[in-house]
């Protein structure tokens, strides 16, 4: 990716989720090299290279939001040299995958919707200035963002827009407070020496994708947490903190003052 700003490199991650989600069929490339529609000029030295990545003809993809950008209101902007832990808990996470787009019942139903996406990776190596060690600043840039959208126009110029301080926008992160529901809720597998309680634990952990459900609630499902988070290993300590990862989490995202509760039962 030498030469490639690396926040750019980032921000394709997002598409306005008015696109096609599907990867159109490898066809041969067009001769000369076309530059897709909106993506300008291709690259030095590329003419010719099939792109793995492109748009549907009649469909149009937008930029809706990046790595860094404001999820929540009093988020500061974002400084790629000096990352912080409380800002980044306010911003667009590292790594993006479209979990759900849920409808906001209203008056002007399908002009006004939430997303839910999730962070599941986090290279500390790109993310933070000289790959530092700092498990606090890597688990506030993973997790989950859900943010409030707006549609805008009418017809072919219609597109998705983020609403700056939406009520409904909130991060999900490795320092949130969530509740444990189900069978293991207080067991002893879950327990540890400062909480004997188990009946919640801080933290959402390499989600690695989810879905709405029937009842407008979304899941995201928690991954390994050894595995697909490396960086949290500090976080994790004795086998009954390790034991509260790697659940389905379920939120209400239209109440962001609930707590997102990790069901042992589906899990």
């Amino acid at each position: 990716m030498t030469g490639v700003p690396r926040r750019a490199v980032l921000a394709a991650a997002l598409a306005a989720p008015t696109t096609a989600t599907a990867q159109a069929p490898r066809l041969p490339p067009p001769t000369p090299a076309a530059p897709a529609s909106g993506q300008g000029a291709a690259p030095p030295g590329t003419a010719g290279i099939p792109l793995d990545d492109r748009v549907a003809q009649g469909w149009r993809r937008d930029v809706l939001i990046r790595w860094g950008d404001r999820v929540l209101p009093g988020a500061p902007g974002w400084n790629p040299n000096r990352p912080e832990v409380t800002a980044a808990a306010g911003q667009f996470g590292w790594d993006a995958r479209i979990v759900a787009l849920v409808d906001l019942a209203a008056a002007d139903a399908g002009r006004r919707a939430i997303l839910a996406v999730a962070h599941p990776t986090l290279d500390p190596a790109m993310a933070i200035p000289a790959g530092q060690e700092n498990a606090q600043l890597a688990g506030a840039m993973q997790g989950a963002s859900v943010i409030n959208l707006d549609l805008q126009g009418s017809g072919r110029t219609a597109r998705w827009v983020v609403v700056d301080g939406g009520f409904q926008s909130r991060r999900i992160t490795s320092s949130s407070l969530c509740r444990i529901s189900g069978p293991l809720a207080g067991d002893a597998a879950l327990r540890t020496a400062a909480d004997t309680v188990a009946d919640s634990v801080r933290g959402v952990i390499a989600p690695q994708g989810g879905c709405a459900t029937p009842w407008g609630t979304v899941l995201f499902a928690e991954g390994d947490p050894v595995q697909q988070a490396p960086w949290a290993a500090g976080l994790l300590g004795e086998a009954g903190m390790r034991n509260r990862f790697g659940w389905i989490v379920e939120i209400d995202p239209r109440d962001p003052v609930t707590l997102p509760a990790k069901r042992t039962a589906p899990g």
